[in-house]
């Protein structure tokens, strides 16, 4: 039986089961209640000068949801010009010192009446993971010099070419076939 905010009516014999219904509908009641879990504003609106504020506000799944309207002050008068600072010529970097990893960065500043001075303070990053490999043999070391340095040219000869003035197409042909030549070597 549902709850009935008019029951006991006057004068009425009481009844145990009759208060036991009423109980039981007060605590359907009590138990329709939606339970806050969480709040959160959804928007802040900027509503034009001298509309009246806003707010709306809804229960979804536990979360209490807010949205606001609020209107924009009217304009103010100008304010007067600010005192003029003194000009400065500079900016210096005094230090930049390296601080531990994990420190937070920091930048000290101070003007001396000419110059601006910085002294910066920066972490050092974290260490990176160890590359694969290690140590190179003497071996390897000199099979890769000899493998991928000039020796690839060493058998390139000069060109040994007096061309004639104008050139003459054999001349060309020659520094054409010396120039292929050299680059095929230098190919890896």
């Amino acid at each position: 039986m549902p709850y009935d905010p008019n029951f006991p009516p006057t004068n009425a014999e009481l009844t145990s089961p009759a208060f036991r219904d009423q109980f039981q509908g007060l605590k359907t009641l009590i138990d329709a209640i939606p339970s806050i879990t969480n709040a959160q504003v959804d928007s802040i609106t900027t509503l034009n000068p001298g509309d009246p504020a806003t707010v709306g506000v809804s229960i979804t799944g536990g979360v209490l949801h807010f949205t606001f309207g609020i209107p924009q002050g009217a304009e103010g008068p100008q304010g007067s010009d600010g005192a003029q600072g003194p000009p400065f010529g500079n900016a210096v970097v005094d230090s930049v010192t390296t601080v531990p990893a994990g420190s937070p960065a920091n930048v000290g500043t101070w003007f001396d009446g000419t110059d601006v001075h910085f002294s910066f303070e920066l972490p050092q990053g974290d260490p990176g993971e160890q590359g694969p490999g290690g140590e190179v043999s003497q071996g390897d070391l000199e099979n890769a010099i000899n493998l991928l340095t000039s020796n690839y040219t060493n058998g390139v000869t000069n060109l040994g070419l007096s061309p004639s003035d104008p050139p003459t197409q054999n001349d060309v042909q020659q520094i054409v076939d010396k120039l292929d030549e050299l680059i095929n070597a230098l190919r890896r």
